[in-house]
């Protein structure tokens, strides 16, 4: 009996678990480097830097509701921060809310197009919301910046198959 991928939640949440992972501990990892564009005052980038290490220390011990605290204050003091977005939206995606996610990460994309794993995360969201045509079109522009994104690769295939197409590789030549 074929799978239905488009309503499989097991499905999806085990995707999420097997491929998500290392993208997700890179960005939550408290240690990651951060970039920072000298603009602000030092004593706001030192309170930038000891909440998004706050929040990624939330994240690592499954409190995203915490976490989301920490983002969200990180995104107050350094609005042009596009990872204090991106890891706002992977605290609320961590909690189901979905919308706030893809805003967040929105957010982050405009400030930043070329964010590593932006567009994977953002085509991860749109996945998990059924809006396959919009987590496609993510997930192909995450491959056009980075070709060696296995995770968006795969992403890119379970999402057209949850469509109803078959991948590309699978498709006949014409």
């Amino acid at each position: 009996m074929p799978v239905n991928y488009q309503t499989s939640v097991p499905f999806a949440a085990l995707a999420l678990l097997l491929i998500a992972p290392s993208s997700y501990a890179e960005w939550t990892n408290p240690s990651r480097a951060l970039p920072f564009s000298g603009v602000r005052p030092a004593s706001q980038d030192d309170q930038v830097k000891a909440n998004l290490r706050s929040g990624a220390e939330a994240m690592h011990t499954g409190k995203a509701d915490e976490a989301e605290h920490y983002f969200r204050e990180v995104t107050r003091i350094a609005p042009d921060l596009p990872e204090g977005y991106l890891d706002l939206a992977l605290a609320q995606l961590r909690q189901g809310k979905l919308p706030d996610a893809v805003a967040s990460l929105q957010k982050a994309l405009v400030l930043n197009q070329r964010i590593p794993a932006g567009h994977m995360f953002l085509g991860i969201t749109y996945y998990q919301m059924g809006r396959f045509d919009d987590a496609r079109t993510a997930l192909q522009q995450e491959i056009e910046l980075n070709a060696g994104n296995a995770e968006a690769l795969l992403w890119l295939g379970i999402t057209e198959l949850a469509a109803g197409h078959p991948p590309e590789s699978s498709r006949p030549a014409r």
